[in-house]
């Protein structure tokens, strides 16, 4: 069955979903997990879902997820992640991963952060 999805196995530090939050990122991971698209061979992936609640981590954590993700699976680097997946909930997308006040910030000329300039971005 394609597209076929690995799913990154995390630390519970990064992937506990604060109560309270929008459904979003839960539902996409649960249909995920049950849609018969995740292969449990990163090597015969298509796709990696990166299951972490971006909107409600600090940038920190989310720069020390990445680390972790880069230094234990080789698969980030085959297409400088383009190829793996996140949801951001917020209603800014990744704008609001840059700057506490998104009045200023427009799809056009936000700037992406780095650490996720190439990914998929669902939101």
């Amino acid at each position: 069955k394609s597209p076929k999805i690995y799913v990154y196995e995390l630390p519970s530090v990064y992937t506990v979903i604060p109560f309270g939050d929008r459904p979003l990122h839960q539902g996409i991971a649960e249909r995920i997990l049950t849609s018969g698209h995740r292969v449990l061979d990163g090597d015969s992936a298509d796709y990696f879902y990166i299951p972490i609640n971006i909107r409600m981590a600090p940038k920190a954590a989310l720069e020390d997820m990445f680390k972790y993700i880069q230094d234990t699976w080789p698969f980030w680097n085959r297409k400088g992640g383009a190829d793996h997946m996140i949801v951001i909930t917020g209603d800014w997308g990744p704008c609001s991963l840059i700057q506490e006040d998104t009045s200023f910030c427009w799809p056009r000329t936000c700037r992406i952060p780095e650490m996720i300039k190439n990914m998929i971005v669902l939101h």
